[in-house]
C-alpha cells in the first residue's frame, strides 16, 4: 500500500489499521523425500477412487503409477493438448484448500455415456448439461472415496465439497477462471488411467503447495526420523504410541498353547433390518442404506465379537482396515469367552 507515492512499512500499516498485519509466508517446494510420501498417499487415494468408479460403471477402472512433479501452470497447459474435463473440489476438515483432477474429454464422455446406460463405445462429441450431470455423479463418488482414503492416511477426517466440472480448451492458453493456475508453482500428480477395454491415457491431479505440504508433513511428522524399510506403494509404517512402564499386560501363562487356534476376523460396514418383501424386491442395481453414517468407523469382529473399530483403506487392489480403536488384550480375551 502507498500514499502520496511512499510505500508504508509493515509497522506503519499496523499503526494505521490498529491491528497486526500478517505477512504472507511463501511455501517452499517439495523435497525428494516429501515427493515420495505424496506419491504413496496420492496413489492410495486414487486407488480408492478407481474402486468406487469401477463399482458405479460396472467396468474395471485403474488409476495407477503416480508420478509427482512440481511445475509451472504454463507447463501444465502445454502438456494438455486440446479440450479436457477439469474437476474442481474443496477439501475441508483435516486439511483445507482446493484439489483439481483433469482427464481427457473423451474419457469424460465415455464415463458419462456409461452412466447414462450406454456401453461407452459411442460417446457424444459434445457433453451437454445432461451428460455433465451424469459425469458429476460419478466424479462425486470418486472424490468422496479419495477423501475417505486420505482421512485414513492422515489419521483425521477430511471432507470434500461437491465437485464443479468444466470443459476447458487448453489450446487457448492458461484458463484464467481457475485459481490454481494463478500460482507460481503447482504440484502435479500424473496417473495412468484405464477405462476397461475402452480407452487408456493420462489423468492429472493438481494441488497447490499450500495443500501438498500439510498432507506430507502430517504423515512424516514434525521430527525427522531414521530411514524406514521399503514398503509397497500406498503402505506406510504404523506409528505406535509409546507405552509407559505401568502399562504391562498380564496374560495367562498357558495362553501360548492356544496361539495356533484359527479365529474368524470379519469387518462389518453396517446393518439394516428389512422385511421379507423388501428382500425379495432387491435386484441388480438396488441400493441398501445401512444404519451407519458414511464417516463412522467400521466394526472389526473376531468370532462375531467386537474387538476394535477402524477405517477402510485400499492397499494396491485390496481392501484393508486401519485400526483406530481397540480393546486391551485382557478385554479382548474376556469378550471372546
Amino acid at each position: 500500500m502507498a500514499i502520496g507515492g511512499n510505500e508504508l512499512s509493515k509497522e506503519e500499516l499496523e499503526a494505521l489499521l490498529g491491528e497486526t498485519v500478517e505477512e504472507e509466508v511463501p511455501v517452499s517446494g517439495l523435497s525428494k523425500e516429501e515427493g515420495g510420501v505424496l506419491k504413496d498417499i496420492s496413489g492410495t487415494s486414487m486407488n480408492a477412487a478407481a474402486t468406487a468408479l469401477s463399482t458405479i460403471l460396472n467396468k474395471q477402472v485403474t488409476i495407477a503409477e503416480p508420478a509427482v512433479n512440481e511445475i509451472s501452470p504454463q507447463k501444465v497447459t502445454d502438456n494438455i493438448s486440446g479440450a479436457a474435463i477439469v474437476v474442481e473440489a474443496e477439501y475441508s476438515g483435516g486439511i483445507k484448500g482446493p484439489t483439481y483432477v483433469i482427464f481427457l474429454k473423451e474419457h469424460g464422455a465415455m464415463i458419462a455415456d456409461l452412466m447414462m446406460g450406454g456401453d461407452g463405445t459411442s460417446p457424444p462429441d459434445d457433453i451437454n448439461d445432461l451428460y455433465l450431470g451424469a459425469l458429476g455423479e460419478a466424479v462425486g463418488q470418486m472424490t468422496e472415496s479419495a477423501a475417505a482414503s486420505l482421512s485414513s492416511s492422515l489419521g483425521k477426517t477430511v471432507t470434500v465439497s461437491a465437485p464443479k466440472i468444466k470443459v476447458i480448451d487448453f489450446k487457448k492458453g492458461i484458463p484464467k477462471d481457475l485459481p490454481i493456475f494463478k500460482e507460481n508453482k503447482v504440484v502435479e500428480v500424473d496417473y495412468n488411467f484405464t477405462l476397461g477395454d475402452l480407452s487408456q491415457g493420462k489423468l492429472i491431479q493438481l494441488l497447490p503447495l499450500t495443500i501438498a505440504k500439510p498432507i506430507v508433513s502430517t504423515v512424516m511428522g514434525p521430527v525427522a526420523k531414521e530411514p524406514s524399510p521399503a514398503f509397497a506403494p500406498g503402505v506406510h509404517p504404523v506409528q505406535f504410541a509409546r507405552l509407559s512402564p505401568t502399562e504391562t499386560t498380564q496374560l495367562p501363562a498357558n495362553l501360548k498353547l492356544l496361539m495356533d487356534v484359527p479365529m474368524n476376523v470379519s469387518v462389518e460396514l453396517g446393518r439394516k433390518k428389512l422385511t421379507l418383501k423388501n428382500i425379495l424386491d432387491i435386484g441388480t442395481g438396488s441400493v441398501i442404506e445401512l444404519e451407519k453414517m458414511a464417516k463412522e468407523p467400521v466394526d472389526i469382529l473376531v468370532n462375531g465379537k467386537l474387538i476394535a473399530k477402524g477405517g477402510v483403506v485400499v492397499v494396491d487392489d485390496n481392501f484393508g482396515v486401519r485400526i483406530t480403536e481397540i480393546l486391551t488384550p485382557e478385554e479382548r480375551l474376556e469378550s471372546l469367552k
